[in-house]
């Protein structure tokens, strides 16, 4: 993964019109990830309403005609993933939330960017087993994930399979359950519904005995997503099988 930085003295940004253009100039960087402001002229009290127009942005003050500095974090995906490496019992896992855009490309752009993340975390922290969960805001297949369907045959989402293909993942609940029709949300009228929350397990979990359910009713339009992780591959010596039983809720 690059860290790309972008320095720019932009000779005060008091001027309301000036600092929107400047903002939307440095959002469509979409490969930088840090900007270094100069001279921006700021005061304690510009700080919330810039934060408003940017999001994560630090500020040293100047005086309002010189001086001042910022430094502004890039984020298109705030709130939309989490990651975090876990270890149970000297097996490391790679966990990530997921909540997908409504729009195409946006998803495509941003389940591009997990997937680098991903396999840049299993370098790093070595470790070869990952579980992605969470709201993904498309059906992995269009014919049996929602209703009412416009398909006779399964039509794959394509930017889900690539994204599995590429790590290795698979939808364990569909893999369990192959015929089944159940959902994770509906609309209010209950006319609509889909399964757009599901996990997604790499291969070398099945070796595992995996339990997924979609359970409850809906809560907030959306049910409970639960998955069991039951290790039946260690032995006690004179104790006999040993149960290790990991569950985790979306």
């Amino acid at each position: 993964m690059v860290l790309s930085l972008l320095s720019l003295n932009v000779r005060g940004f008091k001027n309301v019109t000036k600092r929107k253009a400047i903002f939307l100039y440095c959002k469509a960087q979409v490969n930088v990830n840090c900007f270094f402001f100069q001279e921006t002229h700021s005061s304690e009290e510009d700080l919330d309403f810039w934060k408003s127009q940017w999001g994560n942005i630090y500020l040293s003050h100047g005086s309002p005609r010189s001086a001042g500095g910022a430094i502004s974090l890039h984020h298109f995906d705030e709130g939309h993933w989490l990651m975090v490496n876990i270890e149970v019992d000297d097996t490391k896992y790679i966990l990530v939330y997921i909540y997908g855009f409504n729009n195409r490309t946006k998803n495509q752009k941003f389940l591009t960017n997990i997937n680098h993340k991903i396999i840049n975390w299993k370098q790093m922290f070595a470790a070869d087993k990952v579980i992605v969960a969470g709201d993904f805001n498309v059906v992995p297949d269009e014919n049996p994930d929602r209703h009412p369907t416009q398909h006779n045959s399964p039509r794959f989402n394509k930017i889900i399979s690539e994204f599995s293909n590429s790590l290795d993942l698979i939808d364990i609940w569909r893999r369990q359950n192959p015929n089944k029709l159940q959902y994770t949300w509906n609309n209010s009228q209950h006319s609509q519904r889909s399964r757009i929350d599901y996990w997604l397990v790499t291969s070398n979990l099945t070796s595992s005995t995996l339990n997924s359910f979609i359970k409850g009713r809906h809560i907030h339009h959306h049910t409970r997503l639960i998955l069991d992780i039951l290790d039946y591959n260690q032995i006690i010596p004179q104790e006999g099988l040993r149960l290790i039983r990991t569950r985790l809720f979306v």
